[in-house]
């Protein structure tokens, strides 16, 4: 703690401006954690964000739903953002000890999710169980059993070593997801592997029918799984190793719990406050000295002596960031080889998401994943497990496929009448895959509503509508960025995609931010 300010800010140069510990720019799971737990250190986070929800992509929203008789179907519908489950949330997992010492854990209620599979010629459910999904991958695929064997016993060596790197960061050493960021790197002591989740798979089990299921694992985070490393799919075994879940209310319950804490802690979480600049620490005259000044929307300026940006980092450090006044409003100069780095780093995927209200509670696991042909989808049904999302004997149900970058781009330059048929033309496909688990899904919507790469990347603020940052492939920044006061949080650094790594991230940048405040 910082005993000399137990409010948190600081008399600026001059005694005219109020300097704060540190803003957070943006309420999302990673900006969010690292506010947590830089309130549990003594200092007081202001985070801001631009939407009137926190979670950013992992929250949720209401809608009352009216039928076509004019009248309402007695309740509201809880529709998601996009996340459906949640792993972590066991034992020295990032999540799980950011929760394990909140005094509103209990305000959560996690729900186990469970998985279908359907692909052209199968459909398997996913048991609980570590030992138990091994056991009926071998017996699905008896002519591959051994190799399948063989398979999850490296997964499970690796998965044990993955979580001893996370424990090191908790404990304070290392930035997580650093040494799983580099191909052929050392996860707690053993070597990942240096080659991509298909050589893997491939190099344990031949039969196609095993592959094509294995790789549905992959499309939480890509859609080119033929390029995934290892070292990026491996995180998501852990919906298996240890259980995937969902907080019963919504999705954005994980992340109105953490901002309740920062409250409670003396922090504060600000809604429609959408940042436009951040600028570098002013000289010495300025009257600011030592601290970055954060412009709002609406024209107001904050001053921080730290600042942590859970977004892009292509558009923080193209967009927002900016040298001091009365320099022009430029980004200040980056080293050459970071600059090159973020320039070079190819656009993750976008998605189309249909979130539908339905007159009936789907005989269906809470996930279930389609494939048909060439066209991949996730189904999910939370209302199985949680009635408290929809009316009595009513279900909230979505339909979610990934997008290319390319296909994103183009979906970005639709206007008028093109987009609206091409985004009919989506909501038609989504259904048509998804009458694959569910026949005659279309009889029994109430109401639906689609949202196309141009909705993410307007409402979620996301660049190029892009939902996991950038490519898998790619290069990922650390917490730590070129300029001393200023850390990055979220899908975009190392730790990677999902609620999960965005917890991790929070972690990192906690822990730089502390020491940075603290020097």
């Amino acid at each position: 703690m910082n005993p000399s300010n137990p409010a948190g800010e600081n008399a600026a140069a001059g005694g005219t401006v109020a300097v704060r510990d540190v803003i957070v720019v943006g309420a999302g799971i990673g900006g969010l954690a690292t506010a947590v737990l830089l309130a549990r250190k003594g200092w007081r986070p202001l985070v801001l964000e631009a939407h009137d929800k926190a979670g950013g992509l992992a929250s949720s929203w209401t809608r009352r739903i009216r039928t076509t008789g004019g009248g309402t179907t007695g309740g509201d519908f809880i529709f998601s953002t996009g996340v459906q489950d949640i792993s972590g949330l066991s034992g020295h997992c990032a999540l799980a000890v950011l929760l394990e010492n909140s005094p509103f854990k209990n305000d959560l209620r996690w729900l186990p999710t469970r998985q279908r599979h359907i692909t052209d010629d199968l459909v398997f459910d996913v048991p609980d169980g570590w030992d138990a999904l091994v056991e009926k991958l071998a017996a699905t695929f008896p002519a591959d059993a051994a190799g399948i064997r063989a398979l999850f016993a490296e997964l499970n060596t690796l998965l044990d070593a993955l979580r001893l790197d996370t424990c090191r960061l908790l404990e304070g050493g290392g930035n997580a997801g650093a040494g799983a960021g580099a191909a052929g790197s050392v996860a707690g002591g053993t070597a990942v592997p240096h080659e991509t989740y298909l050589a893997f798979l491939r190099r344990h089990v031949a039969d196609p029918r095993f592959e094509a299921l294995l790789t549905n694992i992959c499309r939480y985070v890509t859609d080119a799984p033929e390029t995934l490393p290892l070292r990026r799919a491996l995180p998501l075994f852990g919906y298996y190793h240890d259980r995937a879940f969902y907080p019963a209310g919504g999705v954005r319950q994980l992340a109105d719990t953490l901002a309740r804490e920062i409250t409670a802690l003396g922090g504060e979480v600000r809604f429609r406050s959408p940042v436009v600049k951040i600028f570098s620490p002013a000289p010495p005259a300025a009257g600011t000295a030592g601290a970055a000044t954060v412009l709002l929307a609406d024209g107001s300026r904050l001053a921080a002596r730290a600042v942590v940006a859970d977004t892009n980092a292509e558009t923080l450090f193209r967009e927002l960031l900016a040298a001091p006044p009365p320099a022009p409003p430029e980004p200040p100069p980056l080293p050459p080889v970071f600059r090159a780095r973020l320039a070079a780093r190819a656009p993750g995927p976008s998605a189309l998401l249909l979130n539908a209200a339905l007159d009936f509670v789907p005989d269906l696991p809470e996930h279930t994943f389609v494939t048909t042909g060439d066209f991949h989808c996730a189904l999910a049904n939370p209302s199985r497990n949680d009635p408290a999302l929809a009316p009595r004997g009513a279900a909230v149900f979505s339909v979610l496929t990934l997008v290319s970058a390319a296909d994103a781009a183009r979906w970005l330059a639709l206007t008028g009448d093109a987009y609206r048929d091409a985004k009919r033309d989506a909501a038609r496909r989504l259904l048509a895959a998804a009458a694959r688990a569910l026949p005659d899904i279309s009889r029994h919507i109430l109401h639906s509503e689609t949202a196309t790469p141009r909705t993410f990347a307007r409402f979620a603020r996301t660049l190029r509508g892009m939902i996991y940052g950038h490519a898998a492939t790619e290069w990922a920044p650390q917490s730590e960025t070129p300029f001393p006061w200023l850390f990055l949080a979220g899908a975009d650094t190392g730790p990677g995609a999902g609620v999960e790594a965005a917890a991790v991230s929070g972690f990192n940048a906690a822990r730089h931010a502390a020491e940075f405040l603290a020097s």
